[in-house]
């Protein structure tokens, strides 16, 4: 398995910032969090930057853009078009989504992140499901041409590994598998290694966290089984990206990052049976 930190810890922090956190604590990923084209709530917003300088910076510092972590969701019905206007075009859930994967292919990243979200009121959920399920086969048809994957993370009213399965098993495209939260999962009453056995192959990406009385806490201290998480992906064998997420852009509340980040390499790389990392030394973790 391969760790990383998402950008929701320091969403105040530049590109160059995190590169050096990023070589600091031996990550050997970073997920950035994306609100597209003209979002403004992260200074490292990776839609506003050239990829070129991304590159240079995350190379240099010995690591990689693991994923673009969007906030597209596909719950919303889809009205229909106004004769000759936008016909030919995608809804705007599949607009983000082919921007993210624009913004992808520019920092050599082969992930996006995407939500099935909410079944809204008067909608039900056998119509949210099918509705999820055709957008997200569009969306891994757009992906099949960079060579990158759609993720479905878990959220919303689909929290646990058997309601994303239950959309995958009508998408069942290559291109497109699943970004599971085992916090989001364990709060809504599923056993996260469980959990995993039913995403088996499926899975593309893992999202730690951890709580302690309802605050974003020092990964290991608080109340959710991640220890327990890591063990079950080491006997799987995964070895995809396990991405530390620190929800400090939703609560301010949440520790300062840099000693958090620091804190979850240190933990991480105990936990997988591998060593912490000095600036300028790296060691792949594999197990």
């Amino acid at each position: 398995m391969k760790p990383a930190f998402s950008t929701v810890a320091c969403p105040d922090w530049t590109f160059e910032r995190i590169a050096t956190a990023a070589e600091e604590g031996g990550w050997q990923g970073v997920e950035l969090r994306s609100f597209g084209f003209g979002g403004t709530r992260l200074a490292c917003e990776p839609s506003q930057t050239a990829g070129e300088k991304v590159r240079a910076l995350f190379s240099a510092a010995g690591t990689e853009v693991s994923c673009i972590a969007t906030s597209a969701c596909f719950d919303a019905p889809i009205r229909p078009a106004i004769i000759g206007a936008l016909s030919s075009k995608p809804g705007l859930p599949l607009r983000h989504v082919h921007s993210a994967l624009r913004i992808a292919m520019s920092l050599d990243c082969n992930l996006i992140r995407v939500f099935g979200a909410q079944v809204q009121a008067g909608q039900t959920r056998q119509a949210t499901i099918h509705r999820i399920a055709s957008q997200l086969a569009e969306a891994g048809d757009m992906a099949k041409n960079t060579g990158a994957r759609v993720a479905l993370e878990n959220a919303g009213s689909f929290t646990t590994a058997a309601d994303v399965c239950e959309i995958l098993d009508l998408v069942d495209h290559p291109h497109v598998g699943v970004a599971y939260c085992p916090a989001l999962a364990k709060l809504t009453g599923e056993d996260p290694v469980a959990g995993l056995n039913v995403i088996g192959e499926r899975l593309m990406s893992v999202k730690l966290r951890d709580y302690r009385g309802g605050v974003p806490c020092h990964l290991g201290d608080g109340e959710l089984p991640a220890r327990a998480v890591v063990d079950a992906l080491g006997k799987a064998d995964f070895r995809g990206w396990l991405v530390f997420e620190h929800d400090r852009l939703w609560n301010r509340d949440a520790s300062e990052p840099a000693a958090t980040l620091a804190a979850a390499a240190r933990r991480l790389y105990e936990w997988i049976g591998g060593s912490t990392h000095t600036r300028g030394t790296r060691q792949l973790v594999e197990v």
